[in-house]
């Protein structure tokens, strides 16, 4: 019930048709339901394993597809990839993504990590910072 209630919060904040009456959006605030739950909650020695153990997948699919274009629809890999892209996004330009939710920027460790196995940031352009970083571009983002 409380995802549903979630999910209902989520859409409103995007503009789509949601079923969250001003009164009951009260209600729960009233409750104290946080709707907006955070990653923060979870501990950060988990965040990081779960990095790693998704980092270690794109692995796999690179050394399988010989490269890092991950399919977005793909499940919880191309989720994945999808975010680190956000959180690309959000190191380099130091501003909040997705209607100012709170996207975390990659670390300068991930960001490494995920140039040198050659990790498509842009796939509209995939040419800058396409896993080749130039050293215009690189002091661009440090």
């Amino acid at each position: 019930w409380i995802a549903t209630q979630r999910l209902k919060y989520r859409r409103l904040k995007d503009g789509k048709p949601n079923g969250l009456s001003p009164e009951r959006l009260r209600q729960l605030r009233e409750v104290g339901l946080d709707l907006n739950p955070r990653p923060q909650s979870v501990g950060l020695a988990t965040q990081r394993k779960s990095w790693d153990e998704m980092f270690d997948q794109l692995i796999d699919f690179k050394d399988f597809y010989g490269h890092c274009i991950v399919p977005q629809l793909s499940g919880k890999l191309g989720m994945w990839v999808k975010d680190q892209r956000r959180r690309y996004k959000r190191m380099k330009n130091g501003a909040p993504l997705n209607n100012g939710r709170d996207v975390r920027p990659l670390t300068t460790p991930q960001f490494l990590k995920l140039v040198s196995v050659g990790f498509v940031f842009d796939t509209r352009n995939p040419g800058k910072m396409g896993g080749i970083v130039d050293g215009d571009e690189f002091d661009d983002v440090f």
